[in-house]
């Protein structure tokens, strides 16, 4: 939103994206939608209606201002989506949220067991306003600055220095949280052009009014950020991507702008990516009914404000981005909720579910009275140590003669390989544990077997050297024969 004045007119793992044999397609929607959530809930199912009409399973608001108004809109979309706010951001997605930032500025997601994504949502000081600064239009005391000076040129870039400060917070904030180094998407209202449109061909053309290298979206692209929409686009000449605005139109102007100038159309709402095994595939915009400058239409009317309109005087922006390498799987068990006595905990969390790894269904079951449980130290409060990062699988009631299994079952045509594990002693209780540990197929052939001691305070890491695939039910199976019941755990399972 941009502030007007006075004078102004009024104006998954149930998951619908796309599966590959070891690919998974992340649709996500940046939306600034102009405060629209605090009138009534029918603009806020507008909201709701823009989402759907988009497809995403990935969503990044701006300008939602309540957690509350947050919440209608998580339970209004289903009870498989997950929200995080923090200030007038909000965070919504078809993927468990398993972690946050420090700083609240970013959310982990699990899009398939072993693989996670961090999501950030920006929304940057909205002056000074470099389009209006070059057009001689006046905006909350931005100087003017004449285009076809390059000393001008050089000003308006320090101009928005305070802008570019909260750029660099942001990538500081995305380092700390290691979203660096990882796969990571960036989604927002930056309130600032790119410097990837703002060039020295879209000048020529009459496109735009000067050649800028706008800092904020080069500050993003020096910490290794790519632009979606011109990844998918590359020539800022004829996809142009404006997303300001579908309601102040190339033929709006107030009675204060310069002769013959118009409001200027821009690209400042982004989503960026970083990691190798992303991939912007689809890119494009959303807006209401009749929008011409539109990929996708909102389906709820031509306004712009009013209920059953679309909610915005922003268009989003959405993309496509194709995950690859999920053909290797790690449970990590992080952000599963704590339910002591049986096994449920796990198996709501991952049991009985097609697995993008591809195509494996995991159950976790027990015998003789042996269960499982979870434990998440930021979800229980239990301090993690140098053993495990989160969330561990607990074998609880084991003994001799009793077991703790994982079933992986291959749909038709695919198989099984389970590569290596870690068993903890992650209590600090000090016990030590003595473990037989079997991988075994369902008709009862013994694919790899060992004795594991897991000492004091510490972990077994295990290898099966197993190195086939398996096209039948492989079962994973512990049986305890020493050490406090409470005490031990699993974690780190890794598979293909």
């Amino acid at each position: 939103m941009k502030f007007r004045y006075v004078l102004a007119v009024t104006a998954i793992y149930a998951h619908s994206a796309a599966l590959h044999a070891s690919t998974l397609d992340l649709d996500v929607l940046s939306f600034n939608v102009w405060h629209s959530d605090t009138t009534s809930n029918a603009t806020r199912d507008n909201i709701i209606s823009a989402i759907r009409a988009s497809g995403a399973t990935i969503v990044g608001l701006q300008e939602l201002n309540s957690r509350n108004h947050g919440e209608y809109l998580r339970s209004k979309l289903g009870a498989e989506w997950h929200l995080h706010h923090t200030s007038d951001l909000a965070y919504l997605s078809r993927f468990r949220i398993i972690d946050t930032s420090t700083d609240g500025r970013g959310a982990k997601l699990e899009i398939a067991p072993g693989h996670e994504l961090w999501l950030f949502n920006a929304h940057l000081s909205h002056a000074p306003y470099g389009p209006y600064q070059l057009a001689g239009i006046s905006y909350y005391g931005g100087p003017l600055r004449d285009p076809n000076r390059p000393e001008d040129i050089q000003a308006v870039i320090a101009d928005q220095s305070a802008r570019a400060a909260e750029a660099r917070q942001y990538v500081t904030s995305m380092s700390n949280a290691g979203a660096l180094a990882t796969d990571s998407v960036l989604v927002g209202d930056f309130n600032e052009p790119s410097h990837l449109d703002w060039t020295v061909r879209a000048k020529q053309i009459g496109l735009k009014r000067a050649a800028v290298a706008w800092p904020s979206s080069a500050i993003f692209a020096n910490a290794g950020l790519k632009d979606a929409y011109r990844t998918v686009f590359a020539d800022e000449t004829s996809r142009l991507g404006s997303t300001w605005s579908p309601h102040y139109g190339p033929n709006y102007r107030e009675s204060h702008y310069p002769a013959g100038i118009y409001e200027p159309q821009d690209r400042i709402d982004l989503i960026y990516f970083r990691g190798e095994r992303l991939q912007a595939i689809n890119a494009g915009m959303l807006g209401p009914v009749g929008d011409n400058e539109a990929d996708i239409s909102s389906g709820i009317g031509t306004g712009y404000s009013l209920a059953g309109q679309h909610p915005s005087d922003h268009r989003a922006v959405f993309a496509t981005l194709r995950y690859s390498g999920l053909d290797h799987t790690r449970l990590t068990f992080a952000g599963l909720a704590h339910n002591p006595g049986n096994s449920n905990a796990l198996n709501a969390g991952y049991g009985d579910t097609t697995l993008t790894t591809p195509h494996i269904t995991v159950r976790f079951q027990g015998s003789g009275g042996a269960f499982w449980d979870s434990y998440d130290s930021r979800r229980d409060g239990i301090g993690k140590d140098s053993n495990w990062h989160g969330g561990v699988a607990q074998l609880q009631g084991g003994g001799s003669g009793r077991y703790h299994e994982l079933v992986l079952t291959p749909t038709a045509g695919h198989g099984v390989r389970v590569e290596s594990f870690r068993l903890l002693d992650y209590m600090n209780w000090s016990s030590g544990h003595y473990v037989n540990w079997s991988l075994r197929t369902a008709s009862g052939s013994i694919l790899a077997s060992g004795l594991a001691e897991v000492p004091a305070n510490g972990v077994a890491n295990i290898t099966t050297g197993v190195s086939n695939k398996v096209m039948e039910n492989v079962i994973l199976r512990f049986e305890h024969l020493s050490g406090d019941n409470t005490d031990l755990a699993v974690d780190d399972i890794v598979f293909r």
